[in-house]
């Protein structure tokens, strides 16, 4: 059940003055802006879609918004739509009519007549269909190395594909990586000569050339409630790590992590409850500077919230220090060799998949004008289209920087045109 307004044709008007096709930030910038304006729009999108809104998205990056995830973020802005409001037809568009006015948009249940559309469906990352591929998302796995990059700082890293969006997000990686091992199906990239011998001239990427990426492994991670992180066996036990092969900062890292998860926890409590569980966590090393005894404090830690970890006695909860959290992490990708032979198991952290994106443009197609690869045409520093009253925002008219800012910078730019184009044609004098 919606906790949104839903569209119903009773008491709204034969036809609106904008639809919004699309939910993710582009969409839901642009029914904020117009919804402030007076404009009451209907959003129509299925209640789940979109990449903010796909497997494990953390968002880091959006000015702010700290430690959220993509759909959270999503549904704060569709709560905030709402409250101007906006209106929510929860269903897939299956046809859009913009050759006849007013415009129609049709779902599986009904067709909404508008005067002016802004088409805000975004675009699909391309995926490799890789055993593990969908597993590890949000685990390792991603299609974006702006977004998610700094998450694996220090780290190895793998990048997939051959053209200027690999070699692109190779070099960004770069910049905070341990190391960059870019894996291409062919010989030769496909991409600009600059961009190509920058990445292979660079010392800390590495070139793994007519190879393709089988599976996608790893392991899953239980997260304790006093923030430490063990490995799970695959039958969910606790696999018992040998702490002295790490370096004193990897010890250090995991030790930072589960405090800053306390300090999260902890900030809503009372000063005395603090001190108290944080006595009870037990995870002190302030001035520890040797190696061993670091191993001895993270070893106890570690046994300690595994053995109170599983109790729930404590309804309120005030047994713990926070909620046990499982996921996966991505050690390696599994390689296959199409010419040649070499290292067939890839270490890393990460893998980022640029093999391109997809506009969702299809159901406009013929009617709106498009480049070659189907992202809409937009007159320069405006959202409009080649047909008047028809705007686009986000990453379906955009190949370059895909960022929910940026998507959200011109989502609220369409409803500003298109606010702009009504009142033009004498359709906000009310």
């Amino acid at each position: 059940e919606s906790h949104f307004p839903i569209y119903t044709k009773e008491g709204r008007p034969a036809t609106e003055q904008v639809v919004i096709i699309g939910s993710g930030p582009a969409g839901l910038s642009a029914a904020i802006y117009a919804a402030r304006a007076g404009l009451k729009p209907v959003i129509v999108a299925p209640p789940i879609g979109g990449q903010l809104q796909g497997k494990g998205v953390g968002v880091e990056n959006y000015p702010g918004v700290n430690e959220s995830t993509g759909p959270a973020l999503v549904q704060l802005m569709q709560k905030q739509a709402a409250q101007f409001g906006a209106v929510f037809e929860q269903d897939l568009v299956t046809s859009v009519d913009v050759t006849k006015r007013p415009f129609s948009v049709s779902t599986n249940d009904t067709t909404i007549q508008s005067h002016a559309v802004i088409l805000a469906t975004g675009a699909d990352s391309r995926w490799l269909g890789a055993e593990g591929e969908y597993n590890f998302r949000g685990g390792g796995v991603s299609t974006c190395a702006t977004c998610d990059g700094f998450l694996f700082s220090g780290k190895d890293v793998v990048v997939v594909g051959g053209g200027d969006t690999a070699m692109e997000d190779a070099l960004v990686l770069a910049r905070t990586s341990k190391s960059v091992t870019v894996i291409h199906r062919r010989d030769t990239f496909r991409a600009s000569k600059v961009l190509a011998e920058r990445v292979l001239n660079h010392d800390k990427i590495k070139v793994i050339w007519n190879a393709v990426v089988e599976a996608f492994e790893g392991i899953k991670v239980r997260t304790l409630p006093n923030g430490l992180t063990v490995q799970l066996a695959e039958d969910g036990s606790v696999v018992e790590e040998d702490f002295s092969k790490l370096r004193v900062k990897e010890i250090r890292d995991r030790l930072d992590a589960a405090a800053s998860r306390m300090e999260e926890d902890f900030s809503k409590l009372r000063v005395k409850e603090i001190r108290d569980r944080l006595d009870a966590a037990g995870i002190s090393y302030a001035g520890i500077k040797d190696k061993e005894e670091l191993v001895r404090v993270l070893q106890t830690s570690i046994a300690d919230a595994v053995a109170g970890g599983g109790d729930d006695d404590d309804e309120d909860g005030s047994g713990g220090v926070g909620e046990v959290e499982e996921r996966p992490a991505l050690t390696r990708v599994r390689v296959k060799y199409l010419k040649g032979d070499g290292p067939t198991e890839i270490a890393c952290a990460a893998a980022f998949v640029a093999i391109g994106h997809d506009p969702n443009t299809a159901f406009v197609k013929d009617q709106v004008e498009m480049d070659s690869g189907g992202y809409l045409k937009v007159t320069a520093g405006t959202t409009r289209t080649s047909i008047d009253g028809v705007f686009a925002a986000g990453d379906v008219a955009d190949q370059v920087y895909r960022q929910a800012i940026t998507s959200s910078a011109t989502g609220a730019m369409a409803a500003l045109d298109a606010e702009r184009w009504l009142s033009e044609q004498g359709f906000c004098t009310k």
